[in-house]
């Protein structure tokens, strides 16, 4: 990701824009939309335990996964589905408070957050990084435990205490209503034994019914006649149950009094027995007059219904709360505001916190005590957690009812949901615009943070005061022309509008409300400038296709023509304009011409898909080859409004075409009398074009399978690792390369020589292969045959060579044997007279001489044999090569040196002047080790290995560099002349004070004369 696409195009460089961001006092983490950490603030870092190298670059959920300890929390699942849906939605996500706990040394420490999840998009609208803020508010939440808990049990002791007061007052109560519930509760008693039905009743019981108390007896009948008519049967129905089951009596009906009157009651009565048999019951009872509590009752029914109809279309709700007991009651759009269903839990302040932000919970409460304090009406904002997640903000009014003493009640508000309202603020702020509103006097309600920014001024110095006071700068200016056009219009008004001070261009969208104006408008500068830029080039294209040398028109259905270039005017020798509206045969092209067009031209009108057109006409300058492209232009419904046409005059090219073929017929006669073929391998599609000369000479058919698949197949078993690197060398890694191979063609086994190139395209990437294939059978043959005869001459050579050198050396050893062996044995016998003579034993220093010289005589007549014997391989002509060359090992191994010697599978029988070669080879080998390698042990292995024998020579000397040797040692120099007239090989391995190791390689058997 750039980091140009996520800080937008400020003035500030790189490095001072990260040290302000790490610095911010807020923990921040920016994340890729893959959720790794692309920066921290150092704010984060602390609030976290975390280090800024620990963080870079890692996955979210690995630098902070989920504490084993807390699984119920699910911070790690929480927090991935709320970057999800930011990812998924585009907007932001406010998260309520998260049990998130982060790593310390080898545990984590409890924490609790409130994150906020923010996008930022590019301009295609994807997401180039989310901004993921957190809010520490672990001290507040462990304060709302203790006070949570310190509030329970403030309530169980509340609840306690107020049990017991109720008791004792109801005590009170019961007492006091039992001395005044006749006269101040309208209510009235009887007493009546049964089944006698003696009856009395109370005072009050005759006032309920309109009579004077006591004029006349109570009866039953007295008593019913007084019900109702619309009740008697419901009252007479209760009656009998009262009777049947001896349940208690309870039931609300009418009477009409005596005077008319219509009155509710409320009667309740019980029996008790009075006999011992059960046969004697007393009824006791009271009746109630509660007409005006019915009425009351009524009326309140009928203004809370009222009351939640208006809280339901204004969506407000309302609350009471009892300051001594701080019992709150909700109304039922209370409930559904805070998004609960109504009256489905028992409201309290303390539930309230729990789903408050944890910043407002505290200030809110800080409120309530204030206006408590002050007995002052109070207002305040709540943002609340819905519990599917949701945040709302919520505006709370309300006062303090107190008493006729100035003692404070009760608790009595209001509450709307502003969430909209904020929401539409939020957005105003973070639109690219500038948007504010003025009143009828042009004074400043409103202007979003984008205005205060444009006009480099705060809040304060704006709102209240008039247009011209604070932008002084457009007084006289458009801007103010636009303004003062929709004060007085009262109209929209969507104008363009230029400011020459700043050389800027602006959209200015200006709306009137009930109250002033509501401004819009939005820096146009670039699209402006862009647009001038695009007529400039429009103007410069026009220019452009006018001057070209093709020859451009344009058509319409029905084949007219609607516009030309110069050129096309010129080349067909039309006067200028002259033809414009008339089809091609009206301007007199012949018809085998005019046709074939009109038919393309029709074609592309009905497929609306471009296609090629090319043509032979005759013109002022003769008759030239035209090819044309005809190109559909769309009209805004999508259907082709008319056709383009493009043409070039292809006659050098048709011309080319004519020279191309006369070459290509030239290259294939010269590629059938070579032997030869040729191809073109395109890099990008995998595809090869061969010539015929190439396809002579594989004969193979290219319609069956790839041109890869048949090449293989032509190509001998034992050449495919050569067929396979020529495939890669064009399909894996494209370079220059040449083989030589053998294939299996109609002609029987052929061997051709593949060589390929290189093109390098334009962007200087390989972007084809280009090469040949040279059928090189016979030239091989004949060089085979040239290589036999060569071969032959040299055996010839180094048979002559060796049988001279061997005829010399057996002259040689004669000599040394016969002649100067003989003279030296000689001369020792006439020594070992002279020391037998008295002369000389009595001579003790001519004694000492005699002596050595006999000693010198001796070791002449020891090498002069030696010599004799190296001279003349004995072994190797009575025993063989094998035992000569352990013959050689056992020879020259002393004390000093452990020289061995190995030979191994020798199967092919040599020639003598093989044999002999290879014994002077190993035999000098041997030597050089004996003489200048003074080395301790040593070794000879000859051996044959695949058609090859091979001589190796082995010791743990002095070693020497070889390449520094030269030709200087006699030795050597043999070894290599013996090694080259065999057509063999010599390796030497070796390095000061690490021994030697020399290999040398000879040929078996020549290939056959002929063979591919």
């Amino acid at each position: 990701m750039r980091q140009e696409e996520i800080i937008g195009e400020h003035q500030l460089e790189e490095s001072v824009l990260e040290r302000i961001l790490r610095a911010a006092p807020d923990p921040y983490l920016i994340l890729s939309p893959e959720l790794r950490i692309l920066f921290v603030t150092q704010a984060y870092l602390s609030a976290t335990l975390s280090k800024q190298e620990d963080l870079l670059g890692k996955y979210l959920f690995d630098a902070f996964p989920d504490n084993p300890a807390t699984p119920e929390a699910m911070a790690v699942k929480n927090l991935h589905a709320s970057l999800q849906t930011v990812l998924e939605t585009k907007t932001p996500h406010q998260m309520p408070v998260q049990h998130y706990d982060v790593p310390k040394g080898n545990g984590f420490e409890e924490k609790h957050w409130i994150p906020i999840n923010v996008p930022v998009l590019n301009e295609a609208g994807e997401v180039l990084c989310i901004i993921h803020k957190v809010t520490d508010v672990t001290p507040l939440v462990k304060e709302q435990k203790e006070v949570h808990l310190l509030a329970l049990e403030r309530q169980a002791l509340q609840q306690g205490l107020n049990l017991a007061q109720d008791l004792q007052q109801q005590s009170r109560e019961g007492e006091r209503r039992l001395k005044e519930a006749q006269a101040m509760g309208h209510i009235g008693s009887f007493e009546a034994d049964l089944p006698q039905e003696d009856l009395i009743w109370s005072d009050e019981m005759y006032r309920i019914f309109g009579l004077e108390p006591q004029q006349e007896p109570a009866t039953f009948e007295k008593f019913a006649s007084f019900i109702h008519p619309s009740d008697k049967a419901r009252f007479e129905e209760a009656m009998q149950r009262f009777y049947q089951t001896k349940e208690n009596f309870d039931l609300t009906y009418r009477i009409i009094r005596a005077d008319g009157q219509t009155r509710v009651v409320h009667t309740r009565a019980t029996t008790i027995q009075i006999g011992a048999e059960d046969l004697q019951q007393r009824v006791h009872g009271t009746m109630q007059d509660i007409t005006e509590q019915k009425l009351a009752q009524e009326k309140l029914e009928a203004n809370e219904a009222l009351l939640r109809q208006a809280e339901a279309v204004g969506h407000t709700g309302s609350y009471e709360a009892e300051i001594d007991t701080m019992t709150f009651r909700f109304s039922d759009e209370m409930f559904r505001i805070l998004g609960y269903e109504p009256q489905s839990v028992q409201p309290s302040l303390d539930w309230v916190d729990t789903f408050t932000h944890p910043e407002d919970a505290p200030l809110i409460r800080e409120k309530l005590a204030q206006a408590l304090e002050t007995k002052e009406p109070y207002q305040y904002v709540r943002r609340i957690y819905w519990p599917n997640g949701q945040m709302r903000y919520i505006k709370g009014k309300g006062r303090i009812v107190c008493d006729t003493d100035g003692k404070p009640l009760k608790y009595l508000g209001t509450i709307y949901d502003i969430t909209d309202q904020t929401r539409t603020d939020l957005i105003l702020n973070t639109i690219n615009e500038v948007c504010f509103e003025l009143d009828e006097q042009l004074r400043f309600k409103y202007a979003n943070r984008k205005a205060l920014e444009a006009w480099s001024k705060k809040e304060g110095e704006v709102l209240g005061k008039n247009y011209f006071e604070v932008l002084p700068q457009h007084q006289n200016s458009e801007m103010a022309e636009v303004i003062f056009e929709a004060n007085q219009s009262r109209e929209q008004v969507l104008k363009r509008v230029h400011s020459p001070k700043e050389d800027k261009w602006f959209f200015y969208n200006i709306t009137p409300s009930p109250t002033g104006l509501i401004v819009l408008y939005i820096d146009i500068t670039d699209r402006v400038k862009a647009r001038l830029e695009i007529k400039k080039q429009q103007d410069q294209f026009g220019l452009l296709v006018e001057n070209m040398p093709s020859l451009i028109s344009r058509w319409e259905r029905t084949a007219r023509l609607v516009y030309c270039n110069h050129n096309f005017e010129n080349k067909l020798g039309f006067e200028t304009g002259s033809w414009l509206g008339k089809t091609n045969q009206e301007m007199g092209i012949p018809p085998e011409v005019a046709l074939p067009f009109n038919q393309s031209l029709e074609e592309v009108f009905s497929t609306g898909k471009a296609k090629d057109h090319d043509c032979d006409i005759d013109t002022p300058e003769g008759r030239i080859n035209l090819l044309a492209r005809l190109v559909p232009e769309f009209s805004p419904d999508g259907t082709v409004d008319t056709v383009l046409s493009i043409a070039h005059d292809i006659s050098f090219v048709k011309q080319a075409e004519e020279q191309i073929r006369k070459h290509l017929n030239i290259l294939q006669q010269a590629e059938e009398l070579a032997g030869m073929g040729s191809w073109e391998y395109d890099i990008a599609s995998g595809t090869i074009t061969w010539s015929e000369g190439l396809g002579r000479l594989l004969e193979v058919d290219r319609t069956k399978g790839s041109w890869a698949q048949n090449f293989l197949e032509a190509v001998v078993e034992e050449d495919k690792p050569i067929g396979d690197r020529i495939l890669n060398a064009l399909r894996q890694d494209p370079q220059p390369f040449e083989e030589t191979l053998r294939l299996n063609t109609y002609k029987g086994l052929r061997r051709q020589k593949v060589k390929g190139t290189v093109v390098v395209g334009a962007d200087g990437t390989p972007s084809k292969v280009l090469g040949v294939n040279w059928d090189i059978t016979e030239m091989h043959r004949l060089e085979e045959e040239n290589l036999t005869i060569r071969l032959n001459q040299q055996k010839d050579l180094l048979v002559a060579i060796l049988n001279t050198q061997d005829e010399e050396r057996r002259r040689i050893a004669e000599g040394l044997h016969n002649g100067i062996a003989q003279l030296l044995y000689a001369a020792k016998l006439n020594l070992s007279q002279v020391i037998g003579e008295e002369e000389i034993l009595k001579n003790k220093h001519l004694l000492e001489k005699t002596a050595k010289a006999d000693a010198i005589l001796e070791k002449a007549i020891q090498q002069t044999r030696s010599l004799s014997h190296e001279l003349i391989p004995t072994p190797l002509s009575d025993l063989g090569l094998q035992a000569a060359i352990k013959d050689i090992c056992s020879t020259l191994s002393s004390k000093q040196l452990k020289l061995k010697c190995w030979v191994f599978n020798l199967h092919t029988p040599l020639e003598k002047h093989m044999e002999l070669a290879i014994y002077r080879i190993a035999q000098e080998l041997a030597n050089n080790i004996v003489k200048h390698a003074n080395a301790t042990q040593g070794g000879l292995l000859l051996r044959e290995q695949r058609g090859a024998l091979v001589l190796e020579a082995e010791d743990n000397g002095q070693g020497f560099v070889p390449n520094q040797v030269g030709h200087k040692g006699m030795g050597l120099k043999a070894i290599h002349d013996r090694v080259k007239l065999l057509n063999g090989t010599i390796e030497i391995d070796s390095a000061p004070g690490q021994g030697t190791t020399i290999s040398i390689s000879f040929p078996l058997s020549n290939p056959a004369v002929g063979a591919v």
